[in-house]
């Protein structure tokens, strides 16, 4: 006979089964909303995002970048190119240097606040003493963005940056600091023209040794001739623009002394068209193992010895000959043969009285 006690444990596990099932249930469906998040309701330990620069590629027209105890340069466009200036040094701009900044800058993002002390700003180096200022222009002459970039983070994947005016620290989702912690030359191209060799239409040589008077040649039907319709020795003439349209700079030289830099006045070592502009290579006075130089814009630069020997070696002598073949009259022939020793004219492999 079954006990008080068993009836009552019978009893109890539907019960505890039933109750489970509810519970289930309840999480399952959610009828009362427990637990959906409360939108309304910001998570305070979730990070802040912050557009810090909200400028679009396309549109920027300039960066202005000034390191701690340097003056400010910038980099401006001008038409399809860039330019570095600061003060009256204009060069090329470095263009794989150009497309980072382009390509990381606009629309960057903050993933969370370091601090919004400005105590702690010399910790971050966004103070005004240590930050480097980077001012974006799109046109205007007040900058559409204003940062003050400081140190990499810890993982070096983003940098500390302060938007100009605001106590805020930020961590930038990138490292922009890798950026902008160049010299001024490092933003400078060392290619000091970029032309095609094969799109020449014109060169203008002078003799290296300074004793010639300057060869010139125009290219027709991609052969290259003088304007008196001279030839020109096509292989010399190729090489030394191939190797002229891939010349590097090794050093740029600012507002160079016009004495020892022997440029003032200077004439042009060689001149090439190409598609329209004109490009000049100017030779000044040696320094060392480098030698002064200059283009077309007046930039100054410093060329390696070893990188004007497709000039200095040039065969100047050698650019141009006159292959035409002389006329000879059609009694020549009679008249050699007449003139031959019987003998002479089976050397020659001409047939002789003995034959006949």
């Amino acid at each position: 006979m079954m006990t008080k006690k068993k009836q009552q444990n019978r009893l109890l596990i539907p019960v505890v089964v039933l109750a489970v099932l509810v519970v289930v249930m309840i999480f399952a469906t959610d009828p009362f909303g427990w637990m959906k998040p409360a939108a309304d309701v910001p998570d305070e330990d979730a990070p802040e995002s912050v557009t810090l620069c909200s400028v679009v590629a396309a549109d920027i027209t300039a960066f202005e970048i000034t390191k701690p105890g340097e003056g400010a340069f910038r980099l401006e466009r001008s038409g399809d190119a860039w330019q570095a200036k600061r003060g009256e040094d204009t060069f090329r701009a470095n263009m794989d240097r150009i497309d980072k900044l382009t390509g990381d800058l606009p629309g960057l993002k903050s993933g969370s606040t370091a601090t919004d002390k400005a105590t702690k700003h010399a910790t971050f180096e966004v103070d005004d003493a240590q930050a480097v200022t980077l001012k974006i222009y799109t046109g205007d002459a007040s900058p559409a963005a204003h940062l003050l970039i400081g140190k990499a983070t810890d993982t070096y994947s983003g940098a500390f940056v302060r938007l100009s005016g605001d106590d805020k620290v930020y961590r930038a989702q990138k490292n922009i600091k890798s950026l902008v912690g160049f010299s001024f030359q490092d933003y400078c191209s060392k290619l000091p023209w970029e032309f095609d060799a094969m799109a020449a239409e014109r060169v203008v040589i002078a003799d290296p040794a300074g004793e010639g008077a300057n060869l010139e040649f125009v290219r027709t039907d991609g052969f290259w001739q003088s304007p008196d319709g001279a030839n020109g020795n096509q292989n010399l003439i190729n090489e030394l623009l191939n190797k002229l349209s891939e010349l590097r700079v090794s050093s740029f030289v600012d507002a160079p002394d016009p004495e020892a830099s022997g440029l003032e006045g200077a004439a042009p070592a060689v001149g090439v068209t190409a598609a329209g502009t004109e490009y000049q290579l100017i030779i000044g006075a040696k320094d060392e193992s480098q030698y002064f130089a200059a283009d077309q814009d007046g930039h100054a630069y410093k060329l390696s010895e070893y990188n004007l020997k497709m000039y200095h070696e040039l065969a100047f002598d050698e650019l141009t000959f006159d292959d035409t073949v002389p006329e000879v009259e059609d009694n020549a022939g009679e008249q050699i043969i007449d003139e031959m020793e019987p003998d002479e004219g089976v050397a020659n492999g001409l047939p002789s009285d003995r034959d006949e």
